[in-house]
């Protein structure tokens, strides 16, 4: 995407929204969860997954979604953590994400 700006690319890719779904997302975990049952367990490593790459994109100034469409697309942590409660914002989210590597595969 040569050319193109840093708002255009975060408009194209609906990146803001794709944030505000992310953080959505790491609440309901930690609310089901809680902070105590994530030392050393699966559902924290997931949990501090996601928190990182919220972090590279949202602060880092990354621009590759790779990191969640491995989380929700392919090794499915976070899509089965969370169960119903979150299932419209995990759709949304891997729905992005897909459409994002499928133009650039």
């Amino acid at each position: 995407m040569i050319g193109i700006t840093k708002k255009d690319y975060w408009l194209k890719w609906e990146i803001s929204e794709l944030i505000d779904d992310l953080k959505l997302v790491e609440k309901i975990i930690d609310k089901k969860y809680g902070k105590e049952s994530f030392n050393h367990s699966e559902q924290g490593d997931a949990h501090a997954d996601l928190i990182g790459v919220i972090d590279e994109i949202e602060y880092g100034n990354r621009k590759d979604l790779l990191g969640i469409y491995e989380l929700f697309c392919i090794n499915k942590k976070l899509p089965q953590l969370i169960g119903e409660e979150g299932r419209s914002k995990v759709n949304r989210i891997i729905g992005r994400v897909t459409k994002w590597k499928k133009y650039n595969s």
